[in-house]
């Protein structure tokens, strides 16, 4: 009897598995050579972000900003909002190569000018962009909570606030209703309860680095 190629591929692919983990059979086999093209860095990435790939992703804004776009690393469309503001927070989910964006850069509009949505990208086109900033993302991210994620300890959550000095990123883990651990990065939003901050949300300033409270 003749062997089948692809079941001969097919078990030493399952016996791969049992022996490297399924998140590193593409790094052991690059049957595809996807693997190979990547870079050092990109590859850390991957192994670093493991089984993630994506989360839910809160926006919101300190005052009023307008015809927003923040692209990732390879210039595609990660979120864009006509208007953004504390009171006018986006909430959705999100997808990312590695687990999160490498970076994202963030730009907005005079809300005066006129500006509006390119017909094949969706980014707001025209107008006057009175910001324009550039962070790293996917490095900043601890280990900690990555493999708290992988415990299945929580829902992963990306934070963007906008702010007049800097684009903001912050993270955590949703454990529970209104229940959120392992909080990082250059803001926390305050706890809302009927209206009023129970408890103090928090930024580091981009220029002066001092930590600020809010009451959003």
């Amino acid at each position: 009897m003749k062997s089948n190629p692809s079941n001969n591929r097919r078990i030493l692919l399952l016996g791969l598995a049992g022996l490297v983990g399924c998140d590193q059979i593409s790094e052991a086999m690059d049957l595809d050579g996807s693997w190979a093209k990547l870079s050092d860095e990109d590859k850390a990435l991957r192994r670093k972000f493991r089984g993630l790939r994506g989360g839910e992703l809160i926006v919101d804004a300190f005052g009023e900003k307008h015809g927003v776009n923040i692209f990732d690393e390879t210039g595609t469309v990660f979120y864009q909002s006509a208007t953004l503001s504390a009171k006018n927070r986006s909430r959705h989910s999100y997808s990312a190569n590695f687990g999160v964006p490498k970076t994202l850069r963030a730009e907005w509009r005079d809300g005066a000018s006129e500006f509006r949505p390119h017909q094949l990208t969706g980014a707001y086109d025209g107008g006057v962009v009175i910001a324009h900033y550039t962070v790293p993302v996917a490095s900043r991210i601890p280990q900690e909570v990555l493999n708290a994620v992988r415990n299945k300890e929580g829902g992963f959550r990306l934070k963007i606030r906008l702010h007049d000095g800097g684009l903001l990123i912050g993270w955590d883990l949703a454990t529970g209703f209104r229940q959120y651990a392992l909080a990082g990065g250059d803001f926390r939003e305050a706890e809302i309860e009927n209206g009023k901050a129970v408890r103090k949300g928090w930024y580091i300033d981009p220029k002066t680095k001092e930590r600020i409270e809010t009451d959003f």
